[in-house]
């Protein structure tokens, strides 16, 4: 028969420290995924542009002009790298796209019919998806960190 159990741990306990270890872990994650897009976009491998889009920036014949980027995906003018912002709920950036298709480099996709597109001969080709903030995630979501170990030295008498 048991005639004593000894508790060795407090509900209570966690329970006013929970928040503050949740806000700490997800601030820490934030600004991570912030250092790791922006890592993305300058060193992450993507498909290199085009002949054609290469040839096109290097005369400045994109609204954009000539741009400060050189040739990398998504670093024309450098907007979408620095849209990248923390915020009270995560990390944003800019779209990139259509207002109707914001998102369009996350997925492979044909380049659209427009007079520029025709102009230079790059509607309907095939441009390669180049997801970095999926990476970004991606690599975020591996990191170790020691919520485990506060919640047990928090739930601990």
């Amino acid at each position: 028969m048991i005639e004593k159990i000894d508790v060795s741990f407090d509900f209570g306990k966690l329970l006013k420290k929970l928040d503050e270890i949740l806000k700490e872990d997800i601030n820490f994650r934030k600004k991570e995924l912030l250092i790791a897009a922006k890592d993305e976009l300058m060193n992450g491998k993507f498909f290199k542009i085009k002949k054609s889009t290469e040839n096109i920036r290097k005369k400045g014949l994109s609204k954009a002009g000539k741009g400060n980027f050189g040739n990398k995906p998504l670093m024309h003018t450098g907007n979408m790298f620095k849209s990248i912002k923390e915020t009270k709920d995560g990390v944003t950036y800019t779209g990139y796209g259509t207002s109707s298709e914001p998102d369009i480099h996350k997925k492979t996709h044909k380049v659209a019919s427009t007079a520029f597109s025709r102009k230079f001969n790059t509607e309907g080709k095939n441009v390669p998806k180049r997801d970095f903030m999926g990476k970004a995630i991606n690599r975020v979501s591996k990191f170790k960190t020691n919520i485990y170990n506060r919640i047990n030295k928090a739930l601990t008498k």
